[in-house]
């Protein structure tokens, strides 16, 4: 049975919500992995600490992070609602929906300034992903509620300097895609589900558009957000759904075998999620709600940080990362940013 998707409905739902899924109460979070990871909390010597929570870190020598600061990176009344994020050299490229919504793909410099509009409207509907080829000329943007035939949504091609938005071609093969992520000249990974309603990660060509399955099945629910590490030899993936009990988990592939591990597990996130690498490839970024936060989990398992985001995000979504800074997008229009900066 083809799944009918109501835009801008799903703007703020997990992508479980439209499935039928629950997200639940709030139970403490559960972490599995290679080991039982260390968990610091970073306020940053560059910060004002707001934190009002009644936990036991002094912060005098768990805080690894000491020049960290979070602060607005882009603030735009024209633009709302934001889902995603990426960063290429000097500019940010995020989907999302101007103040009429009407989804819309943007880019701003890194430093701040005005936003360029890249393309608006048809036939982007609900943008849920977007990432950057290589060799940082085009993007592509996956979105869960436009095409038509079998399945829900396709991935789209878009110059980095603007153009109608063209499908690849995965319609009818993976329902549902939830992000993107690129490795390579041409190869991309995509989230979403089989025409069967399978929770699936497919890889995809993304000059033909050519999409085969290349896992499915284990923990895999409700998968959302991914991202390869720079060399393509590792594949992190947040599943809203994967930790069970309505709760999320991000998970690590070998993508020579697909092979799985939990890195961390039992929090809360929203549609579309948020997920990133650094550029060293040491840590798997991602946000959460109920208690907005960013948080960095080690990509050995080891280790989980939450950052100190002085209470300004009220619903973060996608993520992504460069050698210096963290970009979270906040999908709430409450917000006081369109994206955040956290930089080292």
């Amino acid at each position: 049975m083809r799944l009918a998707v109501t835009p801008l409905l799903v703007a703020l739902l997990p992508l479980s919500v439209v499935l039928g899924g629950c997200t639940g109460a709030a139970p403490a979070p559960v972490y599995s992995g290679n080991t039982t990871p260390t968990i610091t909390q970073d306020t940053g010597s560059g910060d004002t600490d707001t934190d009002t929570d009644s936990d036991t870190d002094t912060d005098t020598d768990t805080d690894t992070d000491t020049g960290a600061t979070f602060a607005a990176a882009v603030t735009d009344a024209t633009f709302r609602d934001a889902v995603d994020v990426a960063v290429s050299g000097t500019t940010l490229y995020a989907a999302g929906f101007d103040d009429a919504g009407n989804a819309e793909v943007v880019s701003v410099p890194v430093s701040g300034g005005a936003l360029t509009v890249l393309a608006s409207g048809s036939p982007l509907v609900q943008p849920s992903g977007i990432a950057i080829s290589d060799d940082g000329s085009m993007l592509y943007v996956s979105d869960v509620a436009s095409g038509s035939g079998a399945t829900n949504g396709g991935v789209y091609a878009i110059p980095v300097g603007g153009g109608t938005p063209a499908e690849i071609g995965t319609a009818g093969v993976i329902d549902l895609p939830g992000d993107v992520t690129v490795t390579g000249a041409s190869t991309g990974y995509v989230s979403g589900f089989t025409a069967d309603g399978t929770a699936a990660i497919f890889s995809v060509n993304l000059g033909n558009g050519a999409a085969t399955v290349a896992v499915s099945g284990g923990v895999l629910v409700d998968p959302m957000q991914l991202q390869a590490s720079s060399d393509g030899s590792m594949l992190y993936v947040l599943d809203s759904l994967g930790a069970g009990g309505g709760k999320a988990s991000v998970l690590a592939y070998d993508t020579s075998d697909f092979s799985e591990v939990t890195l961390y597990d039992g929090f809360s996130t929203n549609f579309p999620g948020g997920l990133a690498v650094s550029a060293d490839d040491a840590t798997v970024y991602f946000s959460t709600i109920l208690d907005p936060s960013l948080y960095g989990v080690s990509a050995d398992g080891a280790a989980v940080q939450e950052f100190d985001t002085l209470g300004l995000l009220e619903l973060p979504a996608g993520v992504c990362s460069d050698a210096t800074a963290v970009y979270v997008v906040d999908s709430s229009s409450l917000a006081g940013a369109d994206i955040y900066s956290l930089s080292f």
